[in-house]
């Protein structure tokens, strides 16, 4: 070295005496002069540093050195660390490392906890060894050890829960200084009370309440006590909170489960093993079909009470369908929808009213049906289907006139398009039928359908007119000597034609001048302003009168029935007394059938059979000498 001897005299200051590696690490090994006498040095690349701490140390019965890597050069291997105590003269010492004798990451530090256990007092030496895993490098560095008199135990100690609940245990730990040697606990509120044990454990709490707990300690040396009032606080587990089920469908919002209590949780697992959320109100995240069981405590004063299921259930939707809609015409009859599945459900949509489609509601056009079901569950959903409503064809009806009650049939014409049907009072096989329809205005209506099946009407009024109502009288009898006026006058005729005689007067008069007693016929045809002809006739018997009047007493005279067959009942009621001699006569005068001497007192009957007579008009002429009375009768 040129600069190590005094006024810059150059001194021999060593040699380097060996160089060796492995794969982990270089040592380099060399002799020099620089504390004044020759001594060996080494040294190692990669190279961790160490430090004792502190290097002199007091124990009276246990205490701690640390030893320090601070840093390192490039060493990025294992520190592990031994430790050689001197042999005392009696008694023991005993090392520990509580966290381990290797140290992996740097800069770091490793306790070693030295013991002392009857070793005499005085100074004892302390060697710390760290090396790599394969002995290198390695370091030495030492302490001084002095064991002191060992002072009277300091009492204290530790629990592994303080705030517990009814039914829980707990373990109780030692930390009196001084080595001591027996233990006396006494736990208030606690089973078992007490204890010799230096740290018991599974001291079980039943009651709710704050208890002292008491350690006595004793050492070589003399003995202490410590007691912690109300060290220990046992709580009433409380009450499962309360809460309810909740219910949805898929397609709502999903509502969250809610619980009331304190500090409450949320597990997905009935043994609580999995803590799923905190809080009083809990969004599940869950959105499919299911059914989700949740188990819910709360917790006060660190005690968890007993789980309640609290319940998410998420339903499907029922499945709905719609069969499609045949379409419709314009004027279908409203009819009752019954195309949608499950039964039960509601429709919707244009032209719909309480489940009823009215197509003439909706109008012409294609528009959407709905039908939504709703489940036992609340869950709804919907199906849709179009319908059509198709137009009507375009259908005209001429005008249809009139006619009177007793014209004939009356071929149905006009209606367009060709094809259709005629409809309507009186009307068979596209014929009217007046007499059929009666007196008064009738619709003709017009049908026609077109390739849709759509039908559409047209209508026109055909008056059907009444027959002029022509009355001249019923057919009566008058004596010979009399003249007669027949008045067929009718508001609203036109034209009068009597037979015999074809008189047009309203009126005529009629005697047996020139045709002599006996019976006349007369009829009158009157034709009205619509048209229409109706005819009446009267028959009049003309008779010689001479002294002849009514029937004194005689009330009522029937025959039933009239018109007959020839077989009729005569029925007379009188208010007296009679006898009446009965003929009957032909339109001629003459007479077919006769009885004598009728005995009639308040009522007469009489069944009477012309076996001979033809059709025609007769006549019954019932007398008595005193008068006379005629009956007209029709066999046909």
């Amino acid at each position: 070295c040129n600069t190590c001897g005094g006024g810059g005299t150059p001194r021999y200051q060593g040699d380097y005496n060996a160089i060796v590696s492995n794969p982990d690490v270089s040592q380099l090994t060399w002799g020099d002069f620089r504390w004044g006498s020759f001594a060996s040095f080494t040294a190692y690349f990669p190279d961790f540093a160490m430090r004792l701490y502190p290097e002199d140390l007091q124990i009276a019965y246990r205490d701690t050195l640390w030893a320090v890597v601070p840093h390192v050069k490039l060493y990025d291997n294992a520190a592990i660390f031994s430790t050689e105590l001197e042999t005392p003269p009696s008694g023991t010492f005993t090392v520990s490392y509580p966290n381990g004798d290797t140290l992996t990451s740097f800069p770091d530090s490793i306790p070693i906890v030295i013991t002392v256990d009857g070793v005499p007092t005085g100074s004892y030496s302390v060697t710390i060894k760290g090396e790599g895993p394969n002995g290198t490098p390695v370091h030495y560095r030492e302490a001084t050890i002095e064991v002191i008199p060992l002072p009277p135990p300091v009492a204290d100690f530790m629990a592994s829960d303080t705030s517990t609940c009814v039914g829980s245990s707990v373990d109780f730990t030692d930390l009196t200084q001084y080595n001591p040697t027996n233990w006396q606990w006494t736990f208030e509120g606690g089973d078992p009370s007490e204890s010799t044990e230096q740290n018991p454990a599974g001291i079980l709490y039943n009651t709710p309440g704050s208890y002292d707990v008491s350690l006595t300690v004793v050492n070589n040396t003399g003995s202490d006590d410590t007691t912690k009032i109300d060290y220990i606080t046992v709580h009433v587990i409380p009450d499962p909170p309360e809460g309810d089920d909740r219910q949805a469908c898929v397609n709502e919002e999903i509502p969250p489960l809610e619980a009331t209590g304190d500090n409450i949780r949320w597990y997905s697992d009935p043994t609580m093993d999995t803590l799923v959320f905190e809080g009083d109100v809990f969004e599940t995240g869950q959105t499919e079909p299911g059914v989700y069981p949740y188990y819910v405590t709360q917790n006060m004063g660190g005690c968890e009470s007993p789980a309640k299921m609290i319940t998410l259930t998420i339903f499907e939707l029922p499945e709905v369908t719609l069969t499609p809609f045949d379409a419709v015409c314009l004027n279908t009859d409203p009819f009752e929808l019954t195309n949608g599945q499950p039964e039960g459900g509601t429709y919707f949509g244009p032209g719909v009213e309480d489940g009823v489609f009215d197509a003439s509601l909706a109008g012409e056009g294609t528009y959407t049906i709905g039908y939504v079901f709703t489940n036992g569950n609340s869950c709804s959903d919907t199906a849709f289907q179009d319908i059509t409503v198709l137009p009507l064809p375009e259908v005209t009806l001429e005008p249809q006139g009139a006619g009177c009650v007793d014209s004939g049939p009356v071929d149905l014409t006009g209606g367009s398009p060709e094809g259709g049907e005629y409809w309507g009072d009186g009307i068979t096989d596209n014929m009217f039928y007046p007499e059929e329809a009666g007196v008064g205005e009738h619709l003709i209506n017009y049908t026609w359908a077109d390739t849709n099946g759509c039908s559409n009407t047209a209508s026109q009024p055909y008056t059907v007119y009444p027959l002029p109502a022509v009355n001249i009288g019923n057919d009566t009898s008058v004596c010979g000597d009399v003249s007669m006026t027949l008045n067929a006058g009718v508001p609203g005729a036109v034209s009068y034609l009597w037979t015999p005689g074809n008189y047009t007067t309203p009126t005529i008069t009629v005697d047996t001048a020139g045709i002599g007693l006996g019976v006349q016929e007369h009829s009158v045809l009157v034709t009205d302003e619509n048209g229409c002809s109706n005819s009446d006739t009267i028959a009049i018997l003309f008779l010689d009168c001479t002294g002849i009047d009514e029937i004194d007493g005689l009330k009522q005279v029937t025959v039933f029935p009239n018109p007959s067959s020839g077989i009729f009942t005569l029925n007379i009621v009188s208010a007296k007394p009679l006898e009446l001699n009965m003929k009957v006569f032909n339109v001629s005068g003459v007479m077919i059938y006769g009885e004598q001497q009728l005995s009639v007192d308040g009522s007469y009957s009489e069944k009477i059979t012309l076996s001979n007579a033809g059709s025609g008009i007769y006549y019954i002429l019932l007398e008595n000498g005193k008068g006379k009375m005629f009956k007209k009768i029709l066999i046909r």
